[in-house]
């Protein structure tokens, strides 16, 4: 005279979240507390609320504890799949899984690379890892459940090779290409229903360094030769890089190329000469400035200038009448 009981009935779903049609998808149970199993029989029904079967009616499955739906059209939103096991004496008990119907892709995000500044973050060296991240992808069905990412070259058709990263948003890597070259991130979200959407990031690969054109030292006379202890000034014509533009001039002034001896490097930006002051000079020595011009990637080219310390006026000579 009782109903099976549903206190520990428990109805499990292969997915929590699905497109329509419906693809198929498992229904499992267990736990319902019956006195005589071989007279029990169970039915299957999806609705809009638990219990309810308004969208799939009750299909009798016999002593089965698993059945597979598949092919149904269902509205967006959540819906119930319910199982009801039953006597003959028509007493039953009914439990509900939700299931949650998502047919949109999500919202696309945008990818950044990590980069510090001045370096540019859509330039790359040919030898660097990427550090990337990405945010924005939402999905208003049910959520994002995984995502995937991958680099190509530019114009590729094939399909990429993805590399799973679960649901972290960040990921780093070492490019599998390394020719200079125009190159796409793309990074691809699924969400629980298995919608996908993906983004995408435009890279240079840059494998050059800029090519930097002479580089001249002058004092007040404009000439190689200073006559200021503590002051000398440089230009330069603006360097040269086809592949990431140049982001940054850096100078120094030693005893030689790249030395730091009498000033240390120090960014001037992207100015093509420069003052430099609070110098120690001595009289009578040659200094080399050093020039570096440092693209978008991180890659540098070098120009160099030997200029002579000469504080002294010339000897006084004889004039004859």
């Amino acid at each position: 005279s009782a109903a099976p009981g549903t206190a520990e009935a428990v109805v499990r779903l292969s997915r929590a979240a699905a497109p329509s049609p419906l693809p198929a998808t498992e229904v499992a149970w267990s736990g319902f507390d019956v006195f005589a199993p071989a007279l029990v029989e169970y039915s299957v029904a999806v609705g809009l609320r638990p219990g309810l079967a308004d969208l799939l009616p009750w299909a009798a499955v016999g002593n089965r504890t698993e059945y597979v739906l598949s092919g149904l059209s269902l509205p967006a939103g959540p819906v119930w799949v319910s199982v009801r096991a039953q006597y003959p004496s028509g007493r039953a008990g009914t439990s509900s899984h939700r299931l949650v119907i998502d047919s949109t892709a999500p919202v696309p995000g945008t990818i950044q690379r990590l980069a510090l500044p001045p370096l540019a973050p859509q330039c790359v060296a040919n030898v660097s890892a990427l550090e990337l991240q990405w945010s924005g992808f939402e999905d208003r069905g049910s959520f994002v459940a995984s995502y995937d990412f991958a680099v190509v070259p530019a114009g590729d058709a094939a399909e990429p090779d993805w590399e799973a990263v679960g649901r972290r948003t960040y990921a780093a890597v070492e490019p599998r290409h390394r020719e200079a070259g125009e190159y796409r991130v793309l990074v691809r979200a699924t969400d629980a229903a298995g919608n996908r959407v993906q983004s995408a990031l435009d890279l240079v690969v840059d494998g050059s360094e800029p090519e930097i054109p002479r580089v001249a030292v002058y004092g007040a006379a404009r000439s190689n030769t200073v006559a200021s202890l503590t002051e000398v000034r440089a230009e330069w014509g603006a360097a040269n890089d086809t592949e990431c533009a140049v982001v940054d001039y850096m100078v120094a002034v030693g005893h030689g190329p790249d030395s730091v001896t009498v000033l240390p490097y120090t960014s001037v930006g992207l100015a093509t000469r420069a003052r430099l002051g609070n110098l120690t000079l001595r009289h009578g020595q040659r200094y080399v400035l050093t020039l570096v011009a440092l693209n978008g990637a991180g890659l540098s080219g070098r120009a160099t200038a030997t200029f002579l310390v000469d504080t002294t006026a010339p000897l006084p000579g004889e004039v004859y009448l």
